[in-house]
């Protein structure tokens, strides 16, 4: 059965593009803001059109995006295989929940039972939704596009720098500042900024200045370094964001909301599921679990890296 979103958009709002035909196999239950958010990003259309695409490969879906002056459908393209496996996942405890007392009604549908006071996560949707973020990330990486992996835990900070720094995406792991995304403007000038300040202290400028101002261009620099050390070359606005913790990093993703940014999101028994785009239902505590998921997202990245220098 098909569910048109033109009766829900507005006439005259729409110019340029517009989506129809989108098959309802329970996609409109978890996005329920999608009429509005595409009409709010109607000019960033075809975008989302791709991301809802990847989104339902696996069920042999198709998104028709139908343009002013010609209509083309997306071809669909062969599965790919990325190495997740039972075995794994739960030697890696991505199966391991929250107390049954701290959880949230919407991840019913991704619990499989209760055991000892623990939500048990059912690994089959696991490894669905995370062989379409990577399907969905490769995709990305073929075409060129920037990556920004968040996570603030104290005990998962060197994993997310090792983890962006191989996949050659830009990362934030101490701490998130309000408007880094929404305020680019005031985020871009603090990079230049900070770009400038490196660039001084390896040219030998700063030590040619006072020991007071010496000090104090320190200090600023390693503040810096601190909270902008992962995105000091980030030019422009992320494409896709991979969010780590859905409850500590709930500023960023409202940020990617509001700017219409595709967001992957690791989401515990306690997290919910309909504020991402893709949400990846595992265990966001242990590192080990954390790094399963990472591993197959940063290979897909890096997969998809490789395919577009050959192609370029």
């Amino acid at each position: 059965m098909a569910t048109t979103l033109d009766n829900a958009i507005p006439a005259g709002l729409y110019p340029v593009v517009a989506l129809s035909e989108i098959v309802n196999d329970g996609l409109m239950d978890r996005l329920p803001k999608l009429p509005r958010f595409v009409v709010r990003e109607r000019y960033k259309v075809a975008s989302i059109a791709d991301l809802l695409r990847y989104r339902r490969k696996r069920d042999n879906l198709v998104v028709h995006a139908a343009s002013a002056t010609s209509a083309s459908v997306p071809t669909m393209q062969a599965k790919r295989y990325w190495n997740i496996t039972l075995e794994e996942m739960m030697k890696a405890g991505v199966h391991f929940g929250h107390g049954s007392r701290k959880w949230n009604p919407k991840m019913a549908p991704y619990i499989s039972t209760k055991r000892k006071g623990v939500h048990i996560i059912n690994l089959a949707k696991t490894a669905r939704f995370l062989s379409e973020a990577c399907d969905l990330v490769f995709d990305a990486a073929s075409k060129g596009r920037q990556f920004l992996i968040v996570g603030t835990k104290k005990t998962a900070a060197d994993l997310i720098a090792r983890a962006a720094t191989r996949a050659r995406c830009h990362y934030v792991n101490k701490k998130w500042l309000g408007g880094m995304l929404t305020n680019w403007y005031t985020t871009e000038t603090r990079l230049r900024e900070f770009r400038d300040l490196r660039m001084k202290q390896k040219t030998g400028i700063i030590n040619s200045l006072p020991k007071k101002d010496i000090a104090k261009l320190k200090r600023k620099l390693s503040h810096l370094e601190t909270y902008l050390g992962g995105i000091k070359y980030m030019t422009r606005l992320p494409d896709i964001v991979i969010i780590v913790d859905q409850q500590e990093e709930y500023t960023a993703l409202r940020e990617c909301e509001i700017l219409g940014i595709p967001t992957i999101c690791l989401v515990d028994t306690n997290c919910d599921p309909n504020l991402a785009d893709i949400s990846i239902p595992a265990n966001d505590d242990a590192l080990a679990s954390i790094r399963f998921v990472l591993n197959r997202l940063v290979f897909a990245i890096c997969e998809g890296r490789s395919n577009y220098v050959q192609n370029s």
